[in-house]
């Protein structure tokens, strides 16, 4: 069965709610290395992750 193309309207109401957190330590995401103080965009359930593990923190 082939996927079936989305429009970007479509994909944006799909995709998952993504938050800002800065980095409190170095940090690979997705294959790219990022150094503390960074932001980086996340889902939602990354950035809790990475928040539990003291590699992040949540920003407003």
């Amino acid at each position: 069965m082939a996927k079936e193309k989305l429009s970007p309207k479509q994909h944006e109401k799909e995709a998952p709610p993504t938050v800002k957190v800065k980095l409190l330590k170095p940090h690979e995401h997705e294959g790219r290395k990022y150094d503390k103080g960074k932001v980086i965009e996340v889902r939602q359930d990354q950035a809790q992750r990475l928040k539990a593990w003291g590699v992040a923190e949540m920003l407003d």
